[in-house]
Protein backbone atom coordinates (compact mmCIF):
# COMPACT_ATOMS: atom_id res chain seq x y z
CA UNK A 1 0.00 0.00 0.00
CA UNK A 2 0.69 3.32 -0.79
CA UNK A 3 0.69 6.30 1.95
CA UNK A 4 0.70 10.08 1.26
CA UNK A 5 2.59 12.92 3.37
CA UNK A 6 0.66 14.96 5.28
CA UNK A 7 2.57 18.79 4.88
CA UNK A 8 1.13 21.30 7.98
CA UNK A 9 1.63 24.90 6.85
CA UNK A 10 1.23 27.03 10.41
CA UNK A 11 -1.31 29.53 10.42
CA UNK A 12 -3.24 28.03 7.21
CA UNK A 13 -3.96 24.68 7.78
CA UNK A 14 -2.42 21.37 6.07
CA UNK A 15 -1.97 19.56 3.00
CA UNK A 16 -1.70 16.06 1.55
CA UNK A 17 0.74 14.64 -1.06
CA UNK A 18 -0.25 11.13 -2.48
CA UNK A 19 2.49 9.02 -3.27
CA UNK A 20 0.79 7.31 -5.65
CA UNK A 21 -2.17 7.77 -8.39
CA UNK A 22 -4.66 5.85 -6.83
CA UNK A 23 -4.43 7.72 -3.14
CA UNK A 24 -7.54 9.15 -1.79
CA UNK A 25 -8.24 12.88 -2.55
CA UNK A 26 -6.43 15.45 -0.43
CA UNK A 27 -8.29 17.29 2.49
CA UNK A 28 -9.68 20.35 2.11
CA UNK A 29 -6.47 23.21 2.12
CA UNK A 30 -6.50 26.85 3.18
CA UNK A 31 -8.01 28.58 5.90
CA UNK A 32 -10.68 26.77 8.18
CA UNK A 33 -11.96 27.26 11.62
CA UNK A 34 -11.61 25.01 14.30
CA UNK A 35 -14.16 23.02 15.28
CA UNK A 36 -14.06 22.94 18.66
CA UNK A 37 -13.88 20.31 21.10
CA UNK A 38 -13.26 16.84 19.89
CA UNK A 39 -12.14 13.98 22.35
CA UNK A 40 -10.41 10.64 21.05
CA UNK A 41 -11.49 8.25 24.20
CA UNK A 42 -10.22 5.71 25.44
CA UNK A 43 -6.63 7.50 24.57
CA UNK A 44 -4.36 5.36 25.07
CA UNK A 45 -6.40 2.29 23.11
CA UNK A 46 -6.10 -1.06 22.40
CA UNK A 47 -8.91 -2.34 20.24
CA UNK A 48 -10.74 0.61 19.53
CA UNK A 49 -11.01 4.32 19.59
CA UNK A 50 -14.27 6.37 18.77
CA UNK A 51 -14.45 10.57 18.24
CA UNK A 52 -16.31 13.16 20.56
CA UNK A 53 -18.23 15.97 19.83
CA UNK A 54 -19.35 19.43 21.68
CA UNK A 55 -19.66 22.54 20.03
CA UNK A 56 -22.20 24.79 17.76
CA UNK A 57 -21.69 23.39 14.52
CA UNK A 58 -24.14 21.64 13.47
CA UNK A 59 -21.83 18.81 11.37
CA UNK A 60 -23.20 17.76 7.67
CA UNK A 61 -20.11 15.60 6.52
CA UNK A 62 -16.67 14.61 8.25
CA UNK A 63 -14.03 12.54 7.30
CA UNK A 64 -11.18 10.89 9.85
CA UNK A 65 -7.81 10.79 8.53
CA UNK A 66 -4.82 8.93 10.92
CA UNK A 67 -1.05 9.54 10.38
CA UNK A 68 1.85 7.82 11.88
CA UNK A 69 4.14 9.80 13.63
CA UNK A 70 6.48 10.46 10.12
CA UNK A 71 3.13 12.14 8.49
CA UNK A 72 2.23 8.98 6.74
CA UNK A 73 -1.25 8.62 6.13
CA UNK A 74 -2.52 5.01 7.46
CA UNK A 75 -6.17 5.00 7.67
CA UNK A 76 -9.20 7.56 6.40
CA UNK A 77 -12.85 7.04 6.39
CA UNK A 78 -15.48 9.86 5.84
CA UNK A 79 -18.87 9.66 8.20
CA UNK A 80 -22.17 11.58 7.89
CA UNK A 81 -21.44 12.60 11.40
CA UNK A 82 -18.78 12.49 14.13
CA UNK A 83 -20.85 10.62 16.50
CA UNK A 84 -20.55 7.44 14.52
CA UNK A 85 -16.77 7.86 13.64
CA UNK A 86 -14.36 4.96 15.30
CA UNK A 87 -11.21 3.29 14.28
CA UNK A 88 -9.94 0.30 15.19
CA UNK A 89 -6.36 0.69 14.95
CA UNK A 90 -6.20 -0.81 11.64
CA UNK A 91 -4.40 0.33 8.43
CA UNK A 92 -6.60 1.44 5.23
CA UNK A 93 -5.87 -2.91 4.02
CA UNK A 94 -7.06 -4.24 7.56
CA UNK A 95 -3.46 -4.96 8.91
CA UNK A 96 -3.06 -3.89 12.73
CA UNK A 97 -0.73 -1.16 13.47
CA UNK A 98 2.09 -1.04 15.80
CA UNK A 99 1.66 0.47 19.30
CA UNK A 100 2.70 3.86 19.48
CA UNK A 101 1.76 7.35 18.47
CA UNK A 102 -0.85 8.48 16.21
CA UNK A 103 -1.83 11.82 14.70
CA UNK A 104 -5.59 12.13 13.64
CA UNK A 105 -7.06 15.32 11.34
CA UNK A 106 -10.62 15.99 11.54
CA UNK A 107 -12.41 18.01 8.51
CA UNK A 108 -16.11 18.83 8.83
CA UNK A 109 -18.27 20.72 7.27
CA UNK A 110 -21.53 22.17 7.85
CA UNK A 111 -22.90 22.65 4.42
CA UNK A 112 -21.08 26.25 4.31
CA UNK A 113 -17.76 26.18 5.94
CA UNK A 114 -15.26 24.06 6.50
CA UNK A 115 -13.78 23.00 9.94
CA UNK A 116 -10.58 21.34 11.02
CA UNK A 117 -9.39 19.01 14.43
CA UNK A 118 -6.10 17.51 14.87
CA UNK A 119 -5.38 15.71 17.94
CA UNK A 120 -3.19 12.87 19.00
CA UNK A 121 -3.74 8.94 19.42
CA UNK A 122 -1.57 5.91 21.28
CA UNK A 123 -2.31 2.69 20.30
CA UNK A 124 -1.12 0.72 23.52
CA UNK A 125 -2.03 -3.57 22.94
Amino acid sequence: MEYGILNIHPGSGYSHSPSAPDAPPPPPVGPASTLGTVLAYPNPFSNSVAFSYSGSVVIESVSVSVYSASGHLVWTQEFASLEEASWDGTDDTGERLANGPYLYVIAATDGASAYISRGKLFIRR
